[in-house]
């Protein structure tokens, strides 16, 4: 029998009007709320306007970018990706034991400077070819915690110690060098079965250690981390490590470097309530959100001058600091250091003759303010954003010792290594201002 049931003329116009009533309040908020610039959850820049011509419409690139500067620039955008994730958490199966598997495009966040979108990006090579197939793309999440699944293996290892090794040649009759490669939470905090999904980190990093000429003294953070793997090492929503993690790093390196490190009942704790770091940020998971870390650091006795330099003169130095205590929420990380930085330079009373140039990305931030009672200097910089030749700056400034220290999952990005290299004789290419410190700068740092 044909059924001669029809819809009330209402519904069939409250079917039009509710979905034409949502776009058009999406597009006036569009237009009247402010634009944001950074994603603090994503530790990412948001895309911008795109500038128009006539070619970049004909090749499809404006529309591209239109369209991404609308996708990330939708009202309450946050808000409604959170909504997403949790849909997919009441439709989701639960297994016994708390564990997922998330698909990303990064491996892991580098900064806010805009040019590392094009530094890795998803066709950057990264996972080694002798890493039978396994992705360093994916987060794990187990027991509320994410992990990074590692993918790095002989030929990356290769690729980084080579790189160190052509550095160390050029300095070798200047300069004492050194090498810390920091491993992840993954070796520590997960059960064997699941660590089988990704590579071995600490044959990776027993790879390059064994490749580096036998001149580099290689501090073995490691074994030092393992004695203390039940601890507060890593943050479970961050790809760092925490203060903690840093400072037994920190005393790993004092054995190359040849000094007593400060003990850690010596020092000051503060902490930062209630972070949700980077991995956060890219999966949005709520059994993340359900479990914040808080971001501990410690003041290292001693007064210290702090000045950064974010211009393209060599010599011009401004004031900074060596804890911005401002710092809070979703940048807490930026405690250490105020954040990344071109170049910063620490000056201690110790009058030691000691001049040590830290070569880092941002698994250096938490390390250096350590280093800060046992040399005269401390020149902490950033890999990405550092304008000089490296020579031309050790040079300048004296610099007797050199320290390169990576988290595991940068030392096998060939960028880094293969960046480095390129600066040691040219000048990099001016890069938009690192991020500042959440607080006013001051040009000095007392701490008890």
């Amino acid at each position: 029998m044909e059924n001669t049931r029809k819809t009330p003329a209402f519904f069939d116009a409250l079917n039009i009007a509710i979905p034409f009533l949502f776009m058009v309040a999406g597009g006036i908020l569009f237009f009247v709320l402010p634009k944001k610039q950074i994603s603090e959850i994503e530790k990412r820049k948001l895309a911008s306007v795109p500038e128009y011509s006539t070619q970049a419409l004909l090749e499809g690139k404006y529309t591209r970018e239109l369209e991404a500067y609308v996708a990330d620039n939708f009202p309450y955008r946050d808000q409604w990706i959170e909504f997403g994730g949790n849909m997919r958490e009441w439709r989701g199966f639960r297994p016994e034991e708390n564990i997922k598997l998330v698909a990303t495009k990064q491996p892991q966040f580098l900064g806010q400077n805009p040019e590392d979108s094009a530094i890795m990006n998803s066709e950057n090579e990264f996972v080694d070819g002798d890493s039978n197939g396994k992705s360093s793309h994916s987060l794990f999440i187990y027991n509320q915690r994410a992990y990074q699944i590692f993918g790095g293996g002989k030929r990356t290892a290769g690729i980084y110690a080579s790189k160190l090794n052509y550095f160390y040649n050029l300095l070798k009759d200047s300069v004492k060098f050194y090498n810390l490669v920091a491993p992840s939470p993954t070796d520590f905090d997960l059960p064997e079965k699941f660590r089988k999904m990704g590579n071995s980190e600490k044959a990776n990093i027993d790879a390059i250690y064994t490749a580096l000429e036998p001149g580099i003294c290689h501090a073995d953070a490691y074994t030092t981390m393992m004695a203390h793997k039940d601890e507060y090492m890593y943050f479970a929503t961050d790809h760092h490590w925490t203060a903690l993690g840093a400072y037994y790093a920190y005393t790993a390196f004092a054995d190359c470097a040849g000094f007593q490190p400060v003990a850690l009942e010596s020092m000051t704790k503060k902490s930062k309530p209630g972070f949700l770091g980077s991995l956060y940020g890219l999966s949005r998971d709520e059994d993340l959100k359900s479990n914040p870390d808080h971001v501990d650091y410690y003041l290292v006795p001693g007064s210290y001058k702090v000045q950064v330099n974010q211009s393209s003169a060599i010599d011009k130095w401004t004031g900074g600091s060596l804890f911005a205590e401002g710092a809070s929420g979703g940048n807490s990380y930026s405690v250490f250091l105020g954040g990344d930085f071109p170049v910063l330079r620490i000056k201690s009373n110790a009058n030691n003759g000691r001049r040590i140039l830290v070569l880092k990305e941002s698994y250096g931030n938490a390390f250096s303010p350590f280093l800060s009672p046992h040399f005269e200097y401390v020149y902490v910089a950033d890999i990405r954003y550092f304008k000089f030749s490296l020579l031309q700056f050790i040079r300048k400034y004296q610099i007797n010792e050199v320290l390169v220290i990576n988290g595991i999952f940068m030392a096998n990005n060939p960028y880094f290594p293969n960046k480095i290299k390129s600066m040691i004789h040219t000048p990099q290419a001016a890069h938009s201002a690192a991020k500042k410190s959440t607080s006013d700068s001051t040009a000095k740092t007392k701490t008890p």
